[in-house]
């Protein structure tokens, strides 16, 4: 019933929907398989730093997701970002 509640919130109130949908997360691993959609409401609200965190959770899980993958890595497209790629991508069991 909560993540229908958080659901429902995503058009009403983003950022309150988020802060419900991680205490929702800390709770259960039931919604691991959302991750992957969570990253891209956190994109939405201009958070980006949470956002690849909330893909690499959902890539640490479900590693063959190749739309993930693809979208994690235009997140570290910043010269910055390259050594993180690596690093994460190895982590993750990949190889580069």
């Amino acid at each position: 019933m909560q993540f229908e509640y958080c659901v429902a919130l995503l058009s009403k109130d983003l950022k309150l929907a988020l802060k419900e949908l991680r205490i929702l997360f800390d709770k259960t691993s039931e919604y691991d398989h959302f991750f992957k959609h969570y990253a891209k409401l956190l994109l939405m609200s201009d958070n980006k730093k949470e956002s690849i965190k909330a893909y690499e959770f959902y890539l640490s899980k479900y590693p063959a997701d190749v739309e993930a993958w693809e979208s994690v890595a235009k997140l570290y497209t910043t010269p910055s970002k390259i050594k993180k790629v690596s690093a994460t991508i190895k982590r993750l069991g990949g190889k580069i």
